[in-house]
């Protein structure tokens, strides 16, 4: 089971937020029974699995949009491999009224989280146009 919860608050607290939750160890269970370890004296227990998932919102001038996009990191990887998230993504862009981001022109798949390290998944969310000043340069 996958509980989703929003948390806010200092970083630092935060993190001893999440700290305290990594050392948690709760009981498995199998059919609605707990699992003993092989010799049967002694429950078997799993670690709570926390993966934290962040928004950010990242400030650039507008003509270094294809060179933010791929050392971000952003790929279809992921979006391939779980059209969900690319659902969720167009859900909160609608919800925020973000522009889609365009695919880079030059894409550089070194930047991009390796496929084989599944720990890092960077989606694309939306874009939105700075303010711009009384002498016309964006205010990022």
């Amino acid at each position: 089971m996958h509980l989703y919860v929003a948390a806010k608050g200092i970083k630092p607290h935060l993190e001893k937020w999440q700290n305290d939750l990594l050392a948690q160890w709760i009981p498995k269970w199998k059919d609605g029974k707990p699992l003993m370890t092989p010799n049967g004296k002694q429950r078997q227990y799993v670690q709570l699995a926390v993966r934290p998932v962040q928004l950010f919102e990242v400030g650039f001038p507008k003509e270094e949009l294809d060179n933010v996009m791929n050392i971000i990191g952003t790929s279809n990887y992921v979006l391939k491999r779980y059209p969900m998230l690319n659902m969720g993504a167009k859900m909160l862009r609608k919800t925020m009224k973000l522009n889609e981001v365009p695919k880079p022109k030059k894409p550089m798949p070194f930047m991009q989280p390796h496929p084989m390290f599944k720990s890092v998944a960077v989606i694309p969310i939306g874009l939105k146009d700075d303010l711009k000043g009384d002498d016309g340069t964006e205010q990022l």
